[in-house]
């Protein structure tokens, strides 16, 4: 990818923007066209597309579900059989111990195509997609007439990312825990703002908590919701909510639980808190119950972008605040 970079920087030094990024996008096809090329050996068999992703960001499961979704239809498009590989990338759901050894996405998701890693390599007929940030981009932004409809993306969602039924059944049984009358039929308004790192590294700019308090008791009125599920990892953020909202009805899983000053990549933070299934199952439980709230209200980040399509069917209400700034 140093070639591809160092190609791009000189497009950019003597194109327009949109000519530049045109040249990009096709560049990252060209590539990965040509490692296709290399490691396919026979087009007549099965061939295995095997996902991974260089993961600098130290990134939580909405970024990895969302390199396994787009990569998954970019296989469907070109006639490959998606494999995913959290075995040799690792992630803060991988002990270092286990690098190289236990595939995490097996521990906690469905292959997407019910094909191991272990059958795909075995194969000897696969292609190794591409790591890089740069191609996670080129995945998300080849088809923008449609690769970002919603409803398209809810469809390939729902096929592609499963959780294992045991791990479904723990988040259920997590979620009724946290239910005062455990009412599993309890309507819920979920929202999700995020801090701490999102601030620090020019993330997505959060929306401001008392305004969305406002519309968040209007909507809860509205739509007849029980109890409001807030989810974030801030401790400032969570505080607050609570100073806005009747305590007895807000409901909540490992909320609130990193101080704003912890500074660096709040993927770090957690690990030095707890174990890597821990970590994973913990926000594995808070997209799980986010998903099983009736309304949604919050900051662009991960887990709102992810939510919008991963709700099937939709949400009766969603307000993702996109501020068109990062910080």
């Amino acid at each position: 990818m140093a070639g591809i970079k160092q190609k791009i920087m000189g497009w950019i030094s003597r194109s327009s923007y949109g000519n530049w990024f045109v040249h990009y996008l096709n560049l990252l096809a060209h590539d990965h066209n040509q490692r296709e090329k290399k490691h396919i050996t026979s087009r007549k068999e099965k061939i295995y597309f095997i996902i991974g992703y260089e993961d600098l960001q130290r990134s939580g499961w909405t970024v990895w579900e969302r390199v396994v979704l787009y990569n998954c239809i970019y296989a469907a498009d070109h006639g490959m059989i998606p494999v995913v590989d959290m075995r040799d990338h690792p992630s803060i759901y991988q002990e270092e111990k286990d690098f190289g050894k236990v595939n995490v996405w097996d521990t906690f998701y469905e292959q997407p195509a019910g094909v191991s890693l272990e059958e795909a390599l075995a194969s000897g007929n696969y292609v190794l997609a591409d790591i890089s940030h740069e191609w996670f981009t080129y995945i998300r932004m080849r088809k923008p007439n449609k690769i970002n409809e919603e409803d398209y993306l809810r469809e390939n969602f729902a096929k592609y990312i499963r959780l294992k039924p045991s791990i479904a059944k723990i988040c259920e049984e997590r979620l009724a825990s946290i239910i005062p009358d455990k009412n599993p039929r309890s309507k819920l308004l979920g929202i999700c703002i995020r801090g701490t790192d999102y601030k620090t590294f020019h993330h997505m700019k959060q929306p401001n908590v008392t305004d969305v308090m406002k519309e968040a008791v209007q909507v809860f009125h509205d739509y007849h919701c029980d109890y409001y599920f807030i989810a974030t990892e801030d401790k400032s953020i969570f505080e607050s909510v609570k100073t806005h909202l009747p305590n007895d009805k807000l409901l909540s899983y490992n909320a609130g639980t990193v101080d704003t000053t912890c500074g660096g990549l709040i993927g770090n933070h957690i690990r030095e808190q707890t174990s890597a299934y821990n970590a994973g199952l913990d926000y594995i439980t808070t997209l799980y119950i986010l998903n099983r709230c009736s309304c949604l209200i919050g900051g662009l980040c991960g887990a709102t972008i992810v939510a919008k399509y991963r709700k099937n069917p939709a949400y009766e209400y969603v307000n993702v605040i996109d501020k068109h700034a990062s910080y």
